[in-house]
């Protein structure tokens, strides 16, 4: 090397990452998951490390976001930048595994058995994912929510390295402050009744008539984090790239069952005053989005999908 000139960081930095993911790679199909048969890789599937171990990397991401956060909350507020990002980027990553690595076609790549256990933590994953991305308002809910990343992460950890499946013993009880995102002045001489059943256990935050602002922070949430790896892997390794065209095909089904589900004319139109304010800005940058993604066909055109949905997440990942 000319002792006189740095290096091109940018090019060493693309060349190491294409080895990493060669070895990745290379490992992944010699040396499956103990108690596990390993499943050929191809250009739609993955092995057993592929998904298990990418799950476990990213809830340990989580819980270490969340850990941190908490410690930043407890002395200087939630509103503390060191929290937010922290928070923001636990919520990526949390988006990310339900709808890229958890999803049915995936887990179909498991032995019939190991998927059977995998999909035995799936609820809980969306009761912690619920509380994780819409009740986490004060230090004491973000307590319970680092203490139950913490248990999901050990529980991945343990089920990937010895085969050997704990599911996590979540939290049960929220305080009732922290169980709608929304405060609602009650007059003292009312009479309190029990809340009506929410018009889906899944996304308990959701409304049939109105657009979801909750319900478009995970899709926002898990296209933006799918964007960004696809916008990586693709500089690293080209547009042909399985994960690469499968990352961009979940983020057109995100986004598209958003825009035709959540975010339609007609709910956006039935929506809150200043629910209606935010989604009338939102709404059509997230289909200039899907309509960006819909012709990326460059790593390039990828990373400028990547850049848009980083614009449209920070508009709606603080509203509640």
């Amino acid at each position: 090397m000319d002792q006189g000139r740095a290096p091109d960081y940018d090019a060493l930095r693309a060349e190491m990452h294409q080895h990493y993911t060669q070895l990745q790679q290379d490992l992944a199909a010699a040396l499956p998951v103990a108690g596990t048969t390993a499943v050929a890789v191809g250009a739609s599937q993955s092995t057993n490390l592929d998904v298990l171990g990418s799950v476990r990397d990213q809830m340990v991401e989580v819980s270490s976001d969340y850990k941190e956060a908490l410690r930043f909350a407890r002395e200087d507020g939630m509103a503390h930048p060191e929290v937010k990002d922290r928070m923001d980027h636990a919520a990526q990553r949390i988006a990310d595994m339900e709808r890229f690595w958890l999803t049915p076609d995936r887990l179909a790549t498991l032995p019939p058995d190991q998927r059977k256990e995998v999909e035995a933590l799936l609820p809980k994953f969306r009761r912690f994912r619920q509380h994780a991305l819409n009740f986490t308002v004060t230090p004491d809910d973000l307590a319970v929510t680092s203490e139950d990343a913490g248990k999901f992460a050990t529980s991945l950890q343990t089920y990937v390295t010895t085969g050997a499946l704990v599911l996590p013993d979540l939290h049960k009880g929220r305080p009732k402050t922290t169980e709608t995102p929304r405060t609602v002045d009650v007059p003292e001489t009312a009479t309190l009744t029990a809340d009506p059943p929410p018009y889906s256990q899944y996304a308990p935050e959701m409304s049939v008539d109105v657009g979801c602002l909750p319900c478009g922070r995970a899709h926002i949430a898990g296209s933006f984090a799918a964007l960004q790896s696809a916008a990586e892997k693709a500089q690293a390794s080209g547009m042909t790239d399985g994960e690469v065209q499968q990352r961009l095909a979940m983020v057109q089904e995100e986004l598209t069952a958003l825009m035709n589900y959540d975010w339609t004319p007609e709910k956006i139109a039935a929506s809150p005053a200043d629910e209606k304010a935010i989604l009338d800005q939102v709404a059509p940058a997230t289909q200039k989005l899907l309509d960006t993604v819909k012709t990326a066909h460059s790593p390039e055109a990828v990373q400028d999908a990547a850049s848009q949905a980083g614009q449209v997440w920070a508009q709606i990942k603080d509203v509640t």
